[in-house]
């Protein structure tokens, strides 16, 4: 709970992804936190969609703006290789 909470504050976001070696397993908001002393004891909600590393930008962008997140996350089959908001999408575009 210590790790979900300072990446809460770190990102200044209201919500935390939760991982497993390299699966993802889902995410939390951050209200779902309180009074919990451990992850396993909360339902964790799914990523309805990702996209994978060979997608293209825009399919990314188009996730970003649809999602509930305001995040496009990048799995490689069930392996989990990061998220990309508007602001790392913009810099792949002007590169």
């Amino acid at each position: 709970m210590s790790d979900a909470r300072a990446a809460i504050t770190e990102y200044s976001t209201s919500w935390v992804g939760v991982v497993e070696g390299d699966r993802l397993l889902g995410w939390l908001g951050e209200d779902e936190l309180n009074g919990r002393t451990s992850v396993s004891e909360l339902e964790l909600r799914p990523f309805v969609q990702t996209v994978a590393p060979w997608d293209s930008l825009r399919a990314a962008l188009d996730l970003v703006v649809r999602s509930h997140e305001r995040v496009a996350v990048v799995c490689e089959g069930d392996r989990y290789l990061g998220i990309l908001d508007l602001d790392a999408i913009a810099g792949e575009v002007t590169e």
